[in-house]
């Protein structure tokens, strides 16, 4: 894990002022070392897991660097207690030229250009927006971020898959480690085939929750939280695309209600059709108005 080291200490000698090269004496080296174990205590790392990692980060920059852009149909179905939407878009996922990643949805016609829509404009409030970018999860650029554990092996689709938890480490960042996941990676190609995630958030709401439950409460405090699904059911390439994403949001209370499931306040399910790559921008593929 040397990158990672690497890029530790660093990060500590910017909060002391100095830079790596800057550390040129023994004595100044010995206090700079002492002070890196203190702020970044070194964990010890499967050699499984961090071979597995290298795979990974390797299957992820395969990701950024081949699926430039694609378009695909996206249907989006909000069940909640005041009834059900159904909204059909056309959605773009497309690299900026400064290697980041955006994304636009059209809404679908049956005749001439699409209209660029955003999801809360069609009373869709909840809903995965990239649900893609889950592969990048395991980029070298994230490790000094998760903790990562593998969990064993099982058969996902007639397919042996590895399962592979990721819990995040404080402190936590938005768009860097906000996601407590399970993710099942093909045991040959190490491809994405299936997610489950909860927000830190989230993850706090469940484990107050299980607590609450084993203190075996009586107080009917209702515990909300939201997990998701992403399954990549369609290969295109040598890669894998997600096919379906589903969000459920529940309320549970202590003593559990019966099953245990708590009561749905709402369900998302999104579905993904008719994959199309591209190595154009998205800006240009908006300007034909794909339908």
């Amino acid at each position: 894990m040397r990158p990672l080291i690497i890029r530790s200490m660093e990060m500590v000698a910017s909060m002391l002022s100095i830079t790596v090269r800057a550390v040129k004496s023994l004595p100044a080296v010995f206090l700079f070392v002492c002070v890196c174990s203190l702020v970044y205590p070194a964990e010890p790392v499967d050699p499984a897991v961090q071979k597995l990692l290298v795979e990974l980060d390797r299957v992820a920059n395969l990701y950024r660097d081949s699926a430039l852009g694609f378009t695909c149909n996206e249907t989006v179905h909000l069940h909640t207690d005041d009834g059900r939407r159904t909204v059909r878009l056309r959605y773009i996922y497309s690299r900026t030229p400064d290697g980041t990643h955006t994304d636009h949805r059209l809404r679908r016609k049956d005749r001439g250009p699409g209209e660029l829509v955003a999801l809360g404009d069609l009373g869709i409030d909840r809903a995965l927006v990239r649900v893609y970018s889950w592969v990048f999860l395991f980029e070298s650029s994230r490790w000094p971020h998760y903790r990562y554990e593998i969990r064993g092996e099982e058969v996902l689709d007639g397919m042996p898959a590895l399962k592979i938890t990721l819990d995040p480490i404080e402190p936590f960042h938005e768009n860097v480690n906000e996601w407590q996941a399970t993710v099942w990676v093909d045991r040959e190609t190490h491809l994405p085939l299936r997610v489950e995630a909860l927000s830190v958030r989230d993850r706090e709401a469940q484990q107050a929750y299980l607590r609450a439950l084993a203190a075996d409460s009586r107080s009917w405090t209702p515990y909300t939280w939201e997990e998701s699904t992403t399954l990549f059911g369609v290969k295109h390439h040598g890669l894998r695309y997600p096919s379906e994403a589903r969000i459920e949001m529940a309320s549970h209370t202590v003593p559990s209600r019966a099953g245990g499931r708590g009561r749905r306040l709402y369900a998302v399910r999104q579905l993904y059709t008719d994959y199309r790559f591209f190595k154009t921008s998205a800006r240009d593929q908006l300007e034909q108005g794909i339908e």
